[in-house]
């Protein structure tokens, strides 16, 4: 299989900077996630390494071999998109076998590779069917099937599920994710959906403005996000933010002066940062709402907006400020309007630098 490699990658169209000086290694058999919001540079990034879109300056490398003056077929990759781009007049064993005969392969082993894919992606039951007969699921497995059977050494999938409903997605997960492994075949999958990408990757890579932000293990990136940005795409609901001023008196405020309560060392570290101000992130669910302290040394004093349940688990709102955050709560406690507290952990404290967005 292939070890991919993007060096100084750039790709303009005019002034517009879609990928703007990418770097990055991605290791043989690797399952490699681009994540960011759309426009990002992500999709764009994809196509040049399949090579359907010349770039403007900067080099990719298959197993160190330089391929930008290859055309996508030369490449030895598969490419399974958002819409399926299969042929309605052909039955599944027909669009499977296309490429197969493209390339002039044997009957005989165009036959051993059908059989072999379809029990693969179980469709074996399905190779006669109808395109128009397949729901939406099915078709997308005879996509892949069509883009995999030739054992391609790169496989590149763009969106392939977003144009699915959840049932679908969900089972789509769980297959991509099973064939990747059975083919340990070297493979770049873009998205904008977080779930898809935690669920999905060895390594994510978080794209912004055509740069990639960060790239790391999807535990390391919920966990320890090095910047803002990361902190909030990453996770749903994301990340708490909220802006601290260290007082001479060592108390910390908020900027809307409520006091956050830290442990001593943490009281330390905040006035060792040298800094007017600063940002302190925690996820919603490592921050508890109380009504009443039992001893607890990170706090701070809020009064809750209402509560709302995200996929079965409930959160508290509240306000600081204009800026709205998140705490976790009891099942089946309702403490709308009601003051309190939001207690925390040390270490699921995260600092920021208030102008770079970089962890402190």
């Amino acid at each position: 299989m292939a070890h991919i490699k993007l060096e100084n990658l750039k790709k303009y169209y005019g002034k517009v900077k879609a990928v703007d000086d990418v770097n990055l290694d991605i290791k043989d058999n690797e399952f490699v996630v681009f994540l960011g919001p759309s426009g990002c540079g992500k999709t764009t990034t994809l196509r040049c390494i399949a090579g359907l879109e010349p770039v403007t300056d900067g080099s990719i490398y298959f197993n160190k071999k330089n391929v930008n003056r290859l055309e996508p077929a030369d490449r030895n990759i598969a490419m399974v998109f958002q819409f399926y781009a299969l042929y309605p007049h052909l039955n599944v064993q027909k669009n499977i076998i296309f490429p197969l005969k493209a390339e002039k392969m044997p009957m005989s082993e165009i036959k051993k590779k059908v059989k072999w894919v379809s029990e693969l992606l179980k469709i074996d039951t399905l190779l006669g069917r109808k395109i128009s007969e397949l729901p939406d699921g099915d078709k997308q497995k005879v996509a892949l099937a069509r883009a995999i059977v030739r054992t391609p050494e790169v496989l590149l999938l763009d969106e392939p599920l977003s144009a699915l409903d959840e049932k679908f997605r969900e089972q789509m997960r769980i297959e991509f994710l099973r064939i990747q492994k059975a083919l340990n075949v070297t493979t770049v999958y873009v998205t904008h959906d977080q779930r898809e990408a935690m669920t999905l990757a060895d390594r994510i890579v978080v794209m912004k403005d055509g740069k990639i932000i960060e790239s790391g293990a999807p535990e390391k990136l919920y966990e320890e996000p090095e910047n803002l940005f990361t902190g909030y795409f990453i996770g749903s609901p994301g990340m708490n933010f909220i802006t601290c001023c260290p007082r001479e008196d060592v108390s910390v405020k908020t900027e809307t002066n409520e006091e956050i309560h830290f442990s001593k060392s943490f009281q330390s570290k905040a006035r060792e940062l040298k800094l007017d101000t600063f940002i302190f992130g925690i996820r919603p669910e490592y921050l508890y709402f109380k009504e009443k302290l039992n001893g607890e040394v990170n706090y701070l004093r809020v009064k809750l907006l209402n509560m709302e349940r995200i996929q079965q688990i409930s959160y508290g709102n509240f306000y600081l400020g204009d800026n709205l955050y998140k705490c976790m709560m009891r099942d089946g406690e309702d403490t709308g309007g009601n003051e309190g507290f939001v207690i925390f952990d040390d270490e699921k404290i995260r600092f920021y630098h208030p102008e770079s967005g970089e962890i402190l």
